[in-house]
């Protein structure tokens, strides 16, 4: 099928978020969350591209390479780049309307504190792994 359109799954993208940029961030990760929501939900390419470098900007993320990957993809998360295509059903709105802050648990909030970003992963994976 020539004129099909593959897309990214949001959720699966803002999952690792708190990997990611929690431990750069600090106390404005969650603030920052929001921006990006803000980002991904916009319908206009142009308010996009407008609106992406200030939010890099302000967080001082030019150099990050999620930034730049999640930059480089937008044409297939970005619901400004999304738009005109059909998606397979109504599952993409339903995933568009999930929360990007990921909320961290009252445990993993009190490790992330003690541990260092490349213990936290571990654990977080392995938290993952047990209640699966």
């Amino acid at each position: 099928m020539p004129s099909t359109k593959h897309s990214f799954c949001i959720w699966h993208i803002t999952s690792k978020f708190s990997c990611w940029f929690a431990t750069l961030l600090r106390d404005d990760y969650q603030t920052w969350c929001g921006q990006f929501y803000k980002l991904y939900k916009m319908t206009n390419p142009k308010d996009f591209e407008e609106h992406w470098p200030l939010m890099v900007a302000k967080y001082n993320m030019e150099d990050i390479k999620h930034i730049q990957g999640l930059y480089k993809t937008k044409t297939f998360w970005a619901h400004a780049y999304l738009r005109d295509n059909f998606l397979e059903d109504d599952n993409y709105q339903k995933i568009g309307e999930y929360k990007c802050v990921y909320q961290a648990s009252p445990l993993e909030e009190q490790v992330f504190r003690v541990f260092t970003p490349f213990a936290f992963k571990k654990f977080q994976e392995e938290l993952t792994g047990a209640t699966l």
